[in-house]
């Protein structure tokens, strides 16, 4: 019993860190939201409106560079968090 414990407490702390930057990057879609319009601090203008409606108008070309981006993010960590044993006879048929 203690070495599923061990095992355990191993898994938490090799993936502590991925459920953090997930929900982070969830929330970083919907962002736009509650965005309506640029952001006044003091002098400081964050064109945050600006970039919503441009953003609005290359929806299309940008879910393209995402859906690449996340293919390549999806490969590059399988091959970060997987074993090497994994991966030596993937492309030998």
């Amino acid at each position: 019993m203690k070495a599923a414990a061990d095992t355990i407490e191993q898994v938490q702390l090799r993936f502590g860190w991925e459920a953090p930057v997930a929900l982070f990057c969830v929330s970083i879609v919907w962002w736009e939201n509650y965005v309506d319009r640029d952001i006044k601090l003091g002098k400081l203008n964050i064109p945050l409106g600006t970039y919503k409606r441009h953003l609005q108008s290359i929806r299309s070309k940008a879910n393209i560079g995402a859906s690449i981006w996340k293919i390549a993010l999806t490969v590059a960590f399988s091959f970060l968090l997987l074993p090497r044993d994994h991966f030596e006879n993937v492309f030998v048929s």
